[in-house]
């Protein structure tokens, strides 16, 4: 049922999806419980068809949950838990909450570059979003290496896929399907950083 939900997700037909998911969620939480593991990619897929849907509030309540039942089944390091904080960590991004993005982005990386059998593209994905925030703070370079290493882990994971000179792209997820702006071109202010962020688990 979720992968029906996802080729109809993919394919732009959200209304189709949603019930699907919404479905596959009730299953789950009837059948398994609302902390099992398993329910966790679903939460995570409903959460992405949010977001592409602009309800990007709904999106986090969802990847937060999924980050907590990650959290409290496999522990705070694991590679699954890794993969949820660069989810959150891309909403962030797109929603302007630099700082908060920033640091779950820092943490992904860190817990991501441990694992074991973590594909190179999650680790690209990550360093993606560090390298934004680095080119909208200025820190060019810091900026520059890491959009570098990112295109270097996809070009090894894919090499028929060969990243644009002075453009890169992030199209894995739709938090960010669009092209990023070219380094140097472009730049636009960091948010205030805050104290500390109420709903999410840690």
């Amino acid at each position: 049922m979720s992968n029906l939900a996802n080729v109809l997700r993919d394919q732009g037909r959200y209304d189709d999806a949603r019930p699907l998911y919404e479905r596959a969620v009730g299953i789950f939480e009837k059948a398994l419980g609302p902390e099992h593991p398993g329910l966790a990619w679903t939460l995570t897929n409903l959460a992405l068809l949010e977001s592409a849907q602009g309800h990007d509030e709904r999106a986090e309540v969802l990847l937060t949950r999924g980050m907590a039942i990650r959290e409290k089944t496999f522990g705070p390091n694991h590679p699954e838990v890794g993969l949820s904080l660069g989810q959150l960590a891309k909403l962030d991004l797109k929603r302007g909450r630099y700082n908060d993005s920033e640091t779950g982005a820092r943490r992904a990386l860190a817990i991501l570059k441990k694992s074991q059998g973590i594909q190179p593209t999650e680790i690209a994905r990550v360093l993606d979003i560090l390298a934004v925030i680095d080119t909208q703070a200025g820190r060019y370079a810091e900026a520059e290496p890491r959009f570098q290493r990112a295109s270097t882990l996809r070009e090894r994971a894919c090499p028929a896929i060969i990243p644009t000179s002075r453009t890169f792209w992030i199209t894995t997820q739709p938090f960010l399907a669009r092209p990023l702006v070219p380094m140097r071109q472009k730049r636009w202010p960091i948010a205030p950083r805050r104290s500390g962020r109420s709903g999410r688990a840690r």
